[in-house]
């Protein structure tokens, strides 16, 4: 399975890359990786408007765990345009970290809410870069009157820290905070999904923050646009 997701995202234009906690004997190694990363890093990020991805760092350093990203007309297809950057972070700046996302965030919600607008909420590991039909329970998930104050949050389903317990498929002792959200349309038609499995009023957008989880001490940043 871990194969064929592979080729999947290598087809759809899709690319995810991980790290190894870095180790005196492999300076060199690391050094080449994070050279290679923000390279990698700098290229995806210009695919999007600078508002986009203006919380995102500057540069990967050697807190990096996994970066990922679908930025081809492809990707609409069967998942949505996107950047993923998975951080540790230090003990000593958690707090600090904390308090400044709160201040950025229109809205926070824990990964535990049973009533969250997901995007793309359908897409796992096994029906990534398949059609898939739904069930009559997962339809009645696409538009539900507890969505009607609620800002749009990425499924988490490539996460390092995927799970089934939640809606947005994150570990619940994550929060998520969302810095901006609107609706409408962001980029070319051809990059944009059909909307179908969102609330009329989210057809398309774009929404954009970060997940923290306080207990693994690990920054997820992100921006979604379908």
């Amino acid at each position: 399975m871990k194969l064929l997701l592979f080729l999947i995202l290598v087809i759809i234009g899709c690319s995810n890359s991980e790290s190894q906690k870095p180790n005196k004997s492999n300076d060199d190694n690391v050094n080449k990786m994070l050279e290679q990363l923000n390279k990698d890093y700098n290229e995806v990020k210009v695919f999007f408007n600078e508002d986009f991805v203006s919380h995102f760092p500057d540069k990967v350093d050697t807190n990096v765990l996994r970066l990922s990203d679908c930025t081809s007309k492809e990707s609409a297809k069967y998942d949505l345009i996107n950047l993923f950057l998975t951080n540790r972070i230090p003990e000593e700046k958690l707090e600090m970290t904390i308090k400044m996302f709160e201040k950025k965030s229109n809205m926070i919600y824990k990964a535990s809410d049973t009533c969250l607008l997901v995007v793309n909420r359908f897409v796992n590991e096994e029906r990534f870069g398949m059609d898939f039909v739904l069930d009559s329970h997962e339809l009645k998930k696409i538009s539900k009157k507890c969505y009607d104050n609620k800002l749009p949050v990425p499924n988490f389903w490539g996460s390092k820290f995927v799970t089934l317990e939640t809606e947005c498929k994150i570990s619940k002792d994550f929060k998520i905070y969302v810095f901006d959200a609107k609706q409408g349309k962001f980029l070319e038609d051809k990059y944009l999904t059909t909307g179908e499995y969102m609330p009329k009023s989210w057809k398309n957008g774009f929404s954009k923050g970060v997940a923290i989880s306080q207990e693994k001490k690990i920054i997820i940043y992100w921006v979604i646009i379908w």
